[in-house]
């Protein structure tokens, strides 16, 4: 600033009230307190007020009372430092001087980039054990693995049929798989070394479910080739009458070493055929029959439709066949 410029200054300054127009503001208060209660009550005994009247005239001199204190009180006042005119500062020019230096901005530091953890290497999986018994080199199944299993339906009649065994014949590849990954084989094995096999074979009634399945080992010949000549020899005996289905299939399924021991001894008696029935002449065209005793005496019952002599009264069921 120069030295004829003077600023305004107005000093901060506090009031405080004298005590007795304290003293009559708070009188007056109380006052008007004591009005407005006997205003609403009525009358208030221990002030002396005995209507309403008095109450109005009491708050009408409590109100003046705090009027007259609150005039007692000093209120700030506000000293003002007498001013010329200023005028207005002119900045002065401020000297030049060298250019600032620019520096150069700092290069960022780049983060570092953590080191990939090494990948630990691998742990070999445990090579499986195999879970099939070798019994003087020949193996044999799991018993809690392969107990066997048959198909109801299989009869001796049944087996005995030529061709049945493919009828039935059905291991998809993943029964296969599960088949070797009980016994702890690797699957597909190796060509000649094993073969999914069925303990009680089809052509003894046997199913295809893994509870007649197992993986049979080659052994060079005392494997599964063995096995499926035993199965062969029993399949003639059943079908020969010289072994009931149900001892075979038990046989095999129990111990196949044994049961060949026991049965390739026993030769297969060929099965005798059965005497030819012999075949009713036919009917003379134009033949008639009063009744099913007369077809049956002429020889020519059962008689069918388009056969010489049907007709609807000897076909009581019409089914098309008379005489039964």
């Amino acid at each position: 600033m120069r030295d004829h410029d003077r600023a305004s200054v107005i000093p901060p300054e506090t009031a405080y009230a004298t005590p007795v127009g304290a003293f009559l503001s708070f009188i007056g208060l109380v006052g008007m307190g004591v009005a407005i209660a006997g205003l609403i009550r009525g009358r208030i005994r221990w002030a002396r007020i005995g209507n309403r009247r008095i109450s109005g005239f009491v708050f009408l001199g409590g109100f003046l009372v705090a009027a007259a204190g609150g005039a007692l009180s000093p209120t700030p006042s506000r000293t003002t430092a007498d001013s010329s005119p200023t005028s207005e500062a002119t900045p002065s020019p401020t000297p030049a001087g060298p250019a600032p230096e620019i520096l150069p901005s700092p290069s960022p530091t780049p983060a570092p980039v953590p080191s990939p953890a090494p990948i630990p290497a691998p742990k070999p999986s445990p090579k499986p054990v195999s879970r099939i018994l070798y019994v003087g080199g020949v193996g044999l199944p799991t018993r809690a693995l392969t107990p066997g299993s048959v198909f109801a339906t299989a009869t001796t009649s049944r087996i005995c049929v030529t061709g049945y065994s493919s009828t039935v014949r059905s291991v998809s590849d993943s029964l296969r798989a599960s088949v070797y990954a009980r016994y702890g084989i690797a699957f597909p094995p190796a060509s000649g070394t094993y073969e999914a096999d069925h303990l009680i074979p089809l052509e003894l009634g046997g199913d295809n479910t893994i509870a007649n399945l197992w993986p049979e080992p080659q052994q060079g010949g005392a494997g599964f080739p063995r096995k499926d000549v035993l199965e062969n020899h029993l399949r003639a005996l059943v079908c020969s009458g010289q072994l009931a289905l149900r001892t075979a299939q038990l046989a095999i399924a129990t111990d196949w070493v044994t049961a060949s021991h026991r049965y390739l001894t026993v030769p297969a008696v060929a099965p005798v055929a059965p005497a030819p029935q012999p075949v009713a002449p036919p009917a003379p065209a134009g033949a008639y029959y009063a009744n099913c005793t007369a077809a049956r005496a002429a020889g020519v019952a059962p008689l069918h439709t388009g056969d010489p002599g049907y007709r609807s009264g000897l076909d009581r069921d019409g089914d098309g066949i008379a005489c039964e």
